[in-house]
């Protein structure tokens, strides 16, 4: 039979794993909102995928085509 501090580690387990289970829950936010160079909006699935971007994927690829020229 489950004593006193059992019932009390069951709780504080449970109570540990719904507040995880919350946190998980929540939304995040994702990424620049917009492009810094051209100020469009980047589209949520890349900012979903890289969140770090800073640029819509047109002016990315141009800043690419500019290193790689430059190279």
């Amino acid at each position: 039979m489950a004593d006193d501090a059992d019932i009390a580690a069951d709780r504080a387990a449970q109570a540990a794993a719904d507040a995880i289970a919350r946190h998980l829950r929540r939304p995040r936010p994702v990424g620049r909102p917009t492009c810094r160079v051209c100020g469009d909006v980047i589209p949520e699935d890349r900012r979903a995928a890289l969140p770090w971007a800073r640029t819509c994927i047109d002016c990315a690829r141009g800043e690419e085509r500019e290193v790689a020229r430059h190279a």
